[in-house]
């Protein structure tokens, strides 16, 4: 987690498992941090981001808030990491 303003904003995770059963972890863990930061805040919506590194590399943004008192809304965007082995190669 990335921390700003001593508040987290940032959740990032790796593929681990091959059901991706972190990812919904993390998605779980980003709404429960959505709620319990709304609740303090008085005013505006908190948002959180949430990456997520699949296997193929891929990253996946999703963007998480609460526009009422309702359940968190999750909203998604992939970004492919081309040439991902030879950004690593020296």
């Amino acid at each position: 987690m990335f921390l700003l303003n001593k508040c987290p904003h940032i959740i990032v995770e790796i593929c681990s498992k091959s059901r991706e059963t972190d990812r919904f972890r993390m998605l779980l863990q980003g709404g429960l941090l959505v709620r319990v930061m709304n609740s303090i805040k008085k005013k505006g919506t908190f948002v959180a981001i949430a990456i997520y590194i699949t296997d193929g590399f891929v990253a996946r943004r999703h963007l998480i808030y609460q526009t009422t008192l309702k359940k968190p809304e999750v909203r998604n965007t992939d970004f492919l990491m081309p040439d991902h082995f030879s950004s690593f190669i020296l």
